[in-house]
């Protein structure tokens, strides 16, 4: 059996919840598709940290499932981020909070004390939309996942670059065990 097909809907936090329609592209406040591949990415936009600390804007991920591919369960989901090997110098935090309720406006800060593992989490740390631990059905608003809040802080010792991109060398990752 093939591996589920996974995919990453990002929101801006800005507006009124997408509940209804964390699977599709029509929410009003849907910003772009997130790819699950090697070359897709988030774009957080510019910051210019010259003269005091900056943190990006909060956007939303919600992940679905497009395709079980012959699975009946996705469980055991882990958001986390690997590598962040792209900044090698200065002080930066990749913020994370993820929440089952919709907060809209939410501004997510170093300050927070939500960050990213850089780790393999032991345990599952997002679960259904609906706070079970399984997603069961394909291309289904309450089969989505909670909402993984996410933003960069970068102080002013971070040097002025491109990070990221299609390079791959920040990335958060879902694993996810299926059957």
């Amino acid at each position: 059996m093939a591996a589920p097909a996974i995919k990453f809907n990002v929101f801006s936090v800005d507006d009124a919840t997408p509940s209804g329609s964390r699977h599709l592209e029509s929410a009003g406040n849907w910003v772009q598709k997130a790819e699950a591949t090697a070359t897709g990415y988030l774009d957080m936009g510019a910051l210019n940290n010259t003269d005091s600390k900056v943190t990006t804007s909060t956007y939303a991920v919600v992940a679905y499932v497009d395709a079980l591919n012959g699975a009946s369960t996705v469980d055991n989901m882990k958001m986390w981020m690997p590598v962040q090997t792209s900044m090698s110098s200065g002080t930066y935090y990749f913020n994370q909070v993820i929440q089952t309720a919709w907060t809209s406006g939410i501004s997510i800060t170093d300050a927070s004390g939500s960050f990213s593992s850089s780790t393999l989490p032991v345990a599952q740390n997002v679960n259904r939309t609906t706070g079970e631990t399984t997603l069961t059905v394909a291309q289904d608003d309450s089969h989505s996942t909670q909402y993984c809040y996410l933003s960069v802080t970068v102080d002013t010792d971070v040097p002025n670059g491109t990070y990221g991109g299609s390079d791959g060398s920040m990335k958060h990752r879902l694993t996810f065990d299926f059957s």
